[in-house]
């Protein structure tokens, strides 16, 4: 809209009546919505893919390298009167290692894999670089950078980086805040329900561009009410080869719309946007903006009814409670 229309309307406003200036407002909220969609255009900010990163497996028994996704999150922490930003690199447990829905567990871990963080100069070029992160020591134990949620239910892992981000790695560090991690039960209240579209970003098949290594959004549409846990009954195979019975429960949402192999460890982000709806009390319409907030991480999905699972980010944010408490027990 030009500047020109926009005084056009504002000289109509003074000839509306009274019981007009509803539409107005409401007119006025849309140019404002407009303006900000032309400053900062799409419904997934450039600025949030830096904070997404391809992870890439050793090779299995046929050599082939699986790749999946993670994301960075970060939260200030002051301890001793020393105030820093400690960073955490989020995933499923099933890159990690053998974990499935039937066994709970992992049993076999990787030694570690290599993640593509964005670098600010690199030898060869490229605005990103591989770097192997280990997962276990000599001995194979499993590293207490690593936390796994406590649940053998939820598949959300996150890894504590310490080393990986020394200034001479020359990471070009964007992360998504801990306030940026919506949570279960503030999703209905932040206007988002059934039927509404989400964004899965990640690196489905492994697909990415060699030029900036930038994910890509896949979209799904809420299929589960929201704020709502699921108990789930499923079909699975264990490590013993066996078919079994049982349940993907607690805080999950289900997008309709199958987010493939790659896109394991994402992070379902909301549309940015300026969402409309009538208040049933005053019959007037509201204008509510949205950001780009994480609600979920893919773990994966049942291909036959074309759904996809997303762990809550309320089990991101217990495992960051989690690595506060251990690691207070640490320094005290």
């Amino acid at each position: 809209m030009s500047s020109t229309q926009m005084v056009l309307s504002t000289r109509m406003v003074k000839h509306m009546e009274k019981g007009s200036c509803i539409l107005t407002v409401t007119f006025i909220l849309i140019f404002t919505s407009v303006v900000q969609g032309q400053h900062d255009p799409g419904r997934v900010k450039q600025n949030l893919l830096k904070g997404v990163v391809k992870i890439l497996l050793p090779p299995d028994e046929s050599g082939d390298r699986r790749a999946g996704t993670g994301f960075l999150v970060s939260k200030e922490i002051t301890r001793n009167g020393h105030t820093y930003r400690q960073t955490f690199l989020v995933t499923t447990k099933h890159m990690l290692g053998d974990w499935n829905l039937a066994d709970g567990d992992i049993a076999r871990y990787h030694n570690g894999f290599e993640v593509f963080f964005y670098r600010t100069t690199t030898m060869s070029g490229r605005s990103y670089e591989p770097m192997k992160i280990s997962l276990s020591d000599r001995n194979e134990k499993i590293k207490d950078k690593v936390y796994l949620h406590p649940n053998g239910k939820i598949d959300v892992a996150m890894i504590a980086l310490d080393e990986e981000l020394d200034p001479s790695n020359r990471i070009d560090l964007i992360t998504f805040d801990v306030g940026d991690l919506l949570p279960f039960n503030k999703i209905i209240s932040s206007n988002i329900g059934l039927g509404d579209q989400v964004f899965a970003i990640g690196y489905p098949l492994g697909i990415t561009s060699l030029r900036d290594n930038y994910p890509f959004a896949k979209f799904g549409y809420v299929a589960s009410l929201p704020g709502t846990q699921l108990v789930i009954e499923a079909t699975w195979q264990n490590r013993k080869k066996e078919i079994i019975k049982t349940n993907a429960e607690g805080k999950i949402i289900l997008l309709d719309g199958l987010i493939v192999v790659g896109n394991s460890g994402s992070p379902v982000v909301l549309p940015a946007e300026m969402k409309s709806r009538v208040n049933a009390e005053t019959n007037s319409l509201e204008w509510t903006p949205i950001k780009n907030q994480v609600i979920g991480i893919v773990s994966g999905g049942w291909s036959m009814a074309g759904l996809t699972v997303v762990y809550s980010s309320d089990y991101i944010l217990e495992l960051i409670d989690l690595y506060l408490k251990e690691t207070h027990k640490k320094s005290n």
